[in-house]
Order: structure tokens, then C-alpha cells, then sequence
């Protein structure tokens, strides 16, 4: 059995690799934008770079998550309906057949179809069960901000379900093409912070079916 692991974070913009040692302590990391869309080369090629890169041992295997498993990506793999653990993920990676002489091997990613709007992540499952499986974690709610924010539910180490928010990219498309935009100046922070109007907001946001109201509110 090796003694080391390959963790690579392989999304459509960047590539994140790490490799770790027996207990999960990382010995050497490496960045590159060599995304699933903007790589330069062959996936395998890619691949193969990283792995000199990181001098890593000739057994080590090469776990992978990311978008780097979507239909866009090197191989698709499957989504895993929630709920669902680190063991019941690990039944299921997808491998890779390469001329690295290593296993190669693709984390799935989640689903959740207990509503009338399924749901799906491919990367941050991997974060999510990483977090649960650390000593002594006991969450039931976990947010994971980002373009796509998502809010996961969990208990006893497994993922019970999970929604999906546009957050980011909607603020993005606001301060970009709206008329709210142009009321803020890019790049120039707030004179300070202002908690109550915060807060204000927060309440408005568990409003039904207002958005679109409070959003010209803000005028």
C-alpha cells in the first residue's frame, strides 16, 4: 500500500494539487490555471506534469475531485444521492485507465432529489465530508460561500441534503448591468460598517416573493 496520496482539486478554471502523506499531512501543494477549460495540453499530460512537479512517490495514487468529473471534464462521474457518507462516496470513485503506472481515480459527486428542484454539487462534497470526518466535528448546518453558495444540512457524518444559491454571480450581475450598479463605486470600501442596515437586510430576505421589490428598494 502507498505510503502517499495525490489530492487534486481539479476545477473548469484552476487545478490545486497536494501530496500528502499517510496520516493527510501535506508535504508539497502546487497551483496552476490549468483548468479543465483553459488547460494546455492533454488531460493526462496535465496530469502527468503535476505528478513531476510534486516529486511524488512512483506507487502514489491520485484521488481527484472537481469538475475534472463532469461531462465537460476528463471522465463523468456519477452523482451520489444524499443522504450519503465518506464510505458509501469511497464505493464509487471512477477510475482512470492512464500510462501513469498508478491508480487514477475520480470522487463522485452529490445529488439531492428530495425536492420538486434536484440539486447537484461535484467538488464541494469532497470539502463537506472532509469536514464532517475531522476529530470531534459536529455540524448540522454548513455554508459554503462562493459564486454558487450552498447550504448543506448534515448529521452523524453524512450529507442529509442541500440547496444550491446563485448568490455571487447575481450580485455580480447586479453591480454589472443594473441600475444599482452604478450607485456603487468598484473597488472603494464602505466608510464603515453598517451592522443595522445588515441586519435590516437579512430580515427582508425571509420575505416571500419580495426580491425583486426590496432589490429596487435599495434605489
Amino acid at each position: 500500500m502507498a505510503d502517499e496520496l495525490i489530492a487534486v482539486d481539479w476545477g473548469t478554471t484552476s487545478l490545486r494539487a497536494y501530496r500528502l502523506d499517510g496520516g493527510g499531512r501535506t508535504i508539497a501543494s502546487t497551483r496552476s490555471e490549468h483548468g479543465i477549460q483553459t488547460r494546455q495540453g492533454g488531460f493526462e499530460a496535465t496530469l502527468g506534469s503535476v505528478i513531476v512537479e510534486l516529486k511524488a512517490a512512483d506507487d502514489a495514487p491520485v484521488l481527484m475531485a472537481g469538475m475534472i468529473g463532469s461531462r465537460q471534464g476528463w471522465v463523468e462521474a456519477p452523482y451520489i444521492e444524499t443522504p450519503c457518507d465518506v464510505r458509501r462516496l469511497a464505493q464509487q470513485l471512477t477510475d482512470i485507465p492512464t500510462a501513469l503506472h498508478r491508480p487514477v481515480k475520480i470522487v463522485p459527486g452529490l445529488c439531492d432529489l428530495s425536492r420538486d428542484a434536484p440539486d447537484v454539487m461535484r467538488g464541494e462534497e469532497t470539502k463537506l465530508l472532509g469536514l464532517l470526518g475531522g476529530a470531534g466535528a459536529r455540524f448540522e448546518t454548513i455554508c459554503m460561500p462562493g459564486t454558487h453558495c450552498k447550504w448543506a444540512s448534515a448529521r452523524e457524518g453524512q450529507v442529509l441534503g442541500f440547496r444550491t444559491y446563485m448568490t455571487g454571480e447575481v450580485f455580480a450581475v447586479l453591480c454589472e448591468h443594473s441600475i444599482l450598479g452604478r450607485l456603487m463605486q468598484p473597488g472603494e470600501p464602505p466608510e464603515a460598517d453598517d451592522w443595522q442596515t445588515f441586519d435590516r437586510g437579512v430580515d427582508h430576505s425571509g420575505d416571500r416573493d419580495h426580491l425583486l421589490h426590496h432589490l429596487f428598494s435599495v434605489r
